[in-house]
Order: structure tokens, then sequence, then C-alpha cells
């Protein structure tokens, strides 16, 4: 049986001890350098960093042992000046040759000791990389819940120092782990997101390594040939950098492709030439992995001893280091091999291998026990016993009555029977008690599974809330506005946002370079298909497409911004007739008062409207404006979105809302609130602090809601001009 594996996930190693090189002869160079610096009579504080900087060259060759040497040298020469500045770099730079050495007690070791001295100088950027550097390991180790935990506190870290690549980096690493989890879409969610960030960034050798996941998670969905191309482009830059351990990744991860395409000579030759590159790093990782695909290609080839062979280096080696997921690879295949061979024994004996191993990886106690052999023989040697007594007895007394000897054989029967019973009673009780223990074990599982899912949706609601409209941003632009938000569950399906955006001449370039114009404003409040987690992964993509059409195709219409939102829509995630997509009022403020001091606003509305509220005469009157009764995304009508324009004077208000308010149902009869109630509302409590209308909606909200459940997001933004 062929288990195809990837070659080897990557994952970004943050260093920060130096910066290095891509070029193999640039390292090279720097490396001679570095050299004859040594030989001068220099102070030891720069000899420490001269050692570590060639100790960070020489692992971005792959040259671990040397990397390690130069590493302690340098360590040894800071400690004795107390150079603690560059200490947790130093200790950085000696645990990942350790990792480097596949010795991954050594380097979680130096990487616990390079996070103490960067908490102790609160060295946040170095803090983020022990971090990272230490789920890397527990990943490498397969304890995926423990690398998720280490790598979620480095993005946390790197998100609040704002650091675009690491945090791209942890983004990618985090995709990894929900692979290995078996959670396929959230891993291609994050894994493109963090490829797009370094493609925009310019970071070739990490496009690397997201194009290899990239290609592995389409690889998981056998499509082989969609897979090859990510992997080819990644050979492609990958040679361009001279980059052996891309290189080596890339051409194991093609090999795996041509074994699940049956093409095992095709997949030897490559897994050969991955080989060579893994011997210049003595990576036993990398060689473990490989020579456990080298043996899938022998199995494919009917050759079953050679198959047998290279399994078993390949498990020798992966124990010899301790990396349990390989183990288990390399035993599983050793059990289909045998099998092949029908060497039964050989076979279950590794079969069991694998079951221990799949146990640790996942956190799983064996709770089944073997039957209890002592109590049965007890038990039948009892019954003989009894039997032999009771003959002999019966001998003795041949010449009693025949009266008690039918009490004897009465006695013995019931006793035996007592014993068969009390027999088959002990069996149900162990096998009742087996089943509570399994039940009892299902349910802490269950259990800690949920909290799992509720702290990821948790940290997800966080993601959620950085992309909403900026506060700072929406004072400045609107002064007088407030915004009612109120998810039915942690992370929603609304959403309200907001940018500003150059004016464009009519050639399409920026109205500033002419005159300077003071910026539009735009302003959306949505509502995606759906709620909760996938209504939630809707408003990223509808949020991700808005600012793509506004601040990258330089759009400047609101009604032309929604048709380029439904395309995107529409081409990514509407191909077999799924009808996703959001409901949207988009509105273009234009801050330059007209002749007669009204403010001019351009809007688009889908499948949604907003209101006004106006002074006419003696009293306030709420005006429903147009908008287009169709969604953003694949729906009955296709046509293009309509742009309106308003001018709105001063003391107006605009009220923009998603239907969740209108649809709550509640109150004294458990209907619903509807529209003609909540404008009437904005009509009463129109020219109140902006403050106190929020405060308006939210009480009004839950007296009408009573214990009824929350049936839908709700989101209402107004705006006094």
């Amino acid at each position: 049986m062929l288990v195809p594996l990837q070659i080897k996930k990557v994952l970004l190693l943050l260093l920060l001890s130096c910066c290095v090189f891509t070029n193999a002869q640039k390292h090279a160079a720097k490396i001679d350098s570095l050299k004859r610096k040594l030989q001068e009579n220099i102070h030891d504080t720069t000899r420490a960093k001269v050692l570590i900087s060639l100790s960070s060259h020489a692992l971005a060759q792959g040259e671990h042992k040397a990397a390690l040497d130069w590493g302690l040298q340098s360590m040894n020469l800071a400690e004795k000046i107390q150079f603690k500045r560059l200490l947790g770099g130093i200790y950085n730079g000696v645990a990942n040759s350790y990792v480097g050495l596949s010795n991954y007690p050594k380097g979680m070791e130096f990487h616990q000791k390079a996070l103490r001295n960067r908490l102790e100088r609160n060295d946040k950027s170095g803090i983020s990389g022990s971090y990272n550097n230490i789920a890397i390991i527990y990943y490498n180790l397969s304890d995926f819940p423990r690398a998720l935990e280490y790598f979620q506190k480095s993005l946390k870290m790197q998100e609040e120092l704002k650091n675009d690549y690491y945090i791209a980096a942890c983004i990618g690493n985090i995709a990894v782990i929900y692979d290995n989890l078996n959670d396929d879409s959230l891993s291609m969610v994050y894994q493109q997101k963090s490829f797009d960030m370094h493609e925009k960034m310019g970071n070739k050798t990490d496009m690397v390594a997201s194009l290899n996941n990239l290609g592995e998670l389409t690889r998981k969905k056998n499509e082989l040939e969609k897979s090859l191309t990510f992997f080819n482009r990644a050979l492609e830059i990958a040679k361009t950098l001279d980059e052996i351990e891309g290189m080596k990744n890339t051409l194991g991860n093609i090999g795996v492709n041509y074994l699940m395409m049956k093409k095992p000579k095709e997949a030897m030759e490559i897994l050969l030439e991955a080989k060579k590159y893994n011997e210049t790093q003595n990576d036993k990782k990398d060689e473990s992995i490989l020579l456990s695909h080298m043996a899938e290609a022998y199995t494919l080839m009917g050759n079953t001893n050679e198959a047998i062979h290279f399994f078993q280096e390949s498990y020798n080696m992966a124990k010899s280091i301790g990396i349990l997921k390989e183990q288990k690879s390399a035993a599983e295949g050793l059990y289909n091999s045998y099998k092949e061979k029908n060497d039964f024994k050989n076979a279950m004996a590794y079969l069991e291998i694998a079951k221990k191993l799949n146990d640790s990886i996942f956190n799983s106690n064996t709770t089944e026990s073997l039957n209890s052999l002592k109590t049965q023989f007890a038990l039948d040697r009892q019954e003989v016993q009894l039997n032999q007594k009771a003959e002999e007895e019966t001998k003795k007394q041949e010449e009693e009555k025949a009266k008690q000897r039918t009490i004897i054989y009465i006695a013995i029967g019931v006793l035996v029977l007592v014993l068969v019973f009390s027999y088959f009673l002990y069996q149900r009780f162990r096998i009742t008690r087996q089943q509570n223990k399994i039940i009892e074990h299902q349910k802490l599982v269950v259990e800690e599974k949920n909290k799992e899912i509720t702290d990821s949706i948790r940290y997800a609601k966080r993601i959620q809330q950085t992309l909403l409209a900026n506060t700072e941003l929406m004072t400045a632009s609107l002064p007088g506005h407030f915004v009612f938000f109120k998810p039915k569950d942690i992370v929603s399906g609304d959403f309200y946002w907001a940018t500003k955006a150059a004016r464009r001449s009519d050639n399409g370039e920026d109205a500033q370079s002419f005159v300077s114009i003071t910026p539009l404003f735009y302003l959306a409040v949505c509502d995606s298909t759906g709620h909760g987690v996938p209504g939630a992964f809707m408003s990223l993509l509808n949020i991700s497409f808005l600012n793509e059409a506004i601040n990258e195709k330089n759009i400047r219409k609101p009604n032309e911004i929604l048709n380029y939102v439904r395309k995107r829509l529409i081409d990514n995630i509407s191909q077999e007739g799924a009808q996703d997509g959001m409901d949207a009022i988009l509105l273009c403020f234009d801050p330059e008062e007209n002749e007669d001091g009204k403010i001019k606003i351009s809007y688009a509305a889908a499948n949604n409207t907003p209101v006004i509220v106006t002074q006419r005469g003696d009293k306030k009157e709420i005006v429903i404006l147009e908008g287009d009764k169709m969604p953003v995304g694949k729906g009955i009508r296709s046509d293009p979105f309509t742009l309106r324009t308003i001018e709105l004077k001063k003391n107006d208000s605009i009220y923009l809302y998603t239907d969740g308010y209108a649809d709550q149902f509640g109150g004294p009869k458990g209907k619903k609130f509807k529209y003609r109630q909540l404008h009437n509302l904005f009509l009463s409590m129109d020219g109140l602090p902006e403050e106190q209308q929020r405060n308006t909606l939210a009480t009004t909200f839950e007296a009408w809601k009573g214990k009824l459940e929350q049936v839908d997001d709700v989101c209402v933004i107004g705006v006094k001009i």
C-alpha cells in the first residue's frame, strides 16, 4: 500500500541574529571575509559578533556542523564578557544548528535559553522569534497542539510590532499545522494569505515554501497536475536563488507526485536528486523521509525486498532522532511489505508499532485491557477439583441411600451453575467497565476539542475585528457617528468597513498629482451569506475584494466597485452554482461642500437601502432611498449596479443597517421587529448624542428579544452631517 507523504513542510526559522544573503556564492565570499577578520587583533565584543555571523552564513548554506562550532565559540566568548544583548541571538543560532543536525532536545534547550534572555530584556521581536522556533521543534516532534500554541503567540506579538514579513511567516506556519491536523480548508486559506503577502513583498525564498505547501494541499485533493504546477514554479524560483533547501524540498514533493501517478521510475530519479542535495546538509529527518519514499518506489516496481530494506533504514533513522510521524510512516510501509511476502509475524509486529506511534502522536491512550487469564484459570481449576472430590465421596458412600447421593449430585450441579453464571457476570461486568472508560475518555476528548475550537474561533474574532473599519479613521472622517454591532455568534457575517482614497483624474492618475483635493471617504455596511464561522470567512473575502477594488484597481464609483466585487466572488466561489455573496450599502462621501452648503454623497445599494432623517418645515421626516434588488454575488439578476447621488444638508442624518435588527423575533407576541418600527425608532432618537442613540438601539433590541435567541448578526451605523 502506497503511503503518500510530503517531503517536508517548510517552516520559516526566525534567526534574528544577523542578516544573511540568499545566494550560495555570496555566503561563501562573506565567510572568507569573516575568517580573515578573525585573524586580526579585534576586541572580544567584535570577535563574538564575527563568530555568530560566520555561524549564520554557514547555517544558510546548510553547513550545520560548522555553524554549530562557530556558534558555540561565539557563545562561550559572549558569556565570558557578559554580552547579554548578543546572547539571545547566539543561543538562537546554536539552537537552529542543533535542529539542522536533528538534535531536537539540544535545540529546545538553547531556544529556551534564547527565550529567557529575550524576556529579561523585553526584546519583543526576539521573543516572537523564539516562540516561532520552539513551535517548529514541537512540529518536528508531531506535538501539533503545542506547536499551534507557540505559533499563535509569535503571531500575536508580530501583529503588535506590525512586522508584515514575520506576520506572513507565522500565518504560513499556522497553515502547516492545520494541514497536519487535517483541517485542509482552513490550511488553504492561511497558506494562500501567507503566499500573497510574501509575493507582494517579493520574498522569493518564502514564496518557495508557500508554493510547496499549496502544492501539497492541492495534492491531498488528488489534483495532481495542478499541484505539479505549484511545485514546478517553486523549483524554478529556488534554482534562481541557488537555494539548496528549497530545491531539495521541491524535488521531494515532485517525487511524491510521481509516486501517486504510478510512475515509480520517474519518482526514483527525482528522489535521488533530492537525496544528493540532502547529503550536503546531513538532515536526518529529511533523509528518513526520502528513504521511505524510495521504498515506496520499489514497492510500485514490485521489488519488495528492496522496499523492506529502505523502509527499515528510514525507520531506524527516524527512531534515532525521535521523530514519531516518520517512524509511523516507515512502520506502516514495513507492515505492508511483510504482508505482501506473507511474513505475517513481522507484518503484525510493525502494525502494532504503527498503532502505538499513532496513539502517541494524537495523545489517545488505549483503554482496552487483556482478558483476565489468571482468574479464568482459577475458576476452571476450582470446578475440576470439586468434581474430583464429588467422585471420591461417591465411591466411599456407595452403600449410602439413594436419597443422599441425589442430594450430593444436586449440590454439585447447583455449584457448577453458580460458577458458570458468576463467570458470565464477571465477563459482562468487565466489558461494561471497559465501555464506560471508553465513553469517559471520548467525552474528555470531545470537551477538549470543543475548547480548542472555541479558542480558535475567539482568536479568529480578534483577526476579524482588526479588519473592520478603523475607529480613528471613522472618527476623523465622520465626527458625528455611532456604530451598533452585535454578532449572533463569536464571529460575524455582518461587517462595516471604511477607507480613504485619492480622487482619480479622467486618465486614471491621482487627482492630487494635479491639484490638492480632499480624498474621498468610503463607508460600507454589509451582510455576508451566513453567520458564525462560515459568515466570517465570507466577510474576510468580501473585505479583501473591496480593498482590492479601491486600493489596487483604483475604482472610485460605488456601483463599479460592487460590480467588481461581484465578479471576483463569482469567479472564485460560485463555480458550481453557489449563490454566496453579500447584501451591501456602499457610500462615497465627497467632503467638499457644494455652493449651497450641501454635502454630496454617491452610493450603490444591493438588496438593502439607506434611510435619511431630514427636517422639512416644522417636523422631521424619514426618507427611504432607492437600491438594487439583487445581491453582490450570483443571483437571479446580474444587471450592473446603479450609481445614485444624493445631497445632504447640515443636521441631516443617514442610517445604514443590515436585516438582523428588523428580523429579530420578540415582543409580546414573538413577532419580527420589522423595518417600519426600526425607521420610527431612527426618527424618534435623531438629534440625541451619538452614544445615546447607540444605547437606545441596544436597550430596545434586548427588550424586544427578551429570552428568545438572537436570530442573525446585527449592524447599524448612524451618521450626523
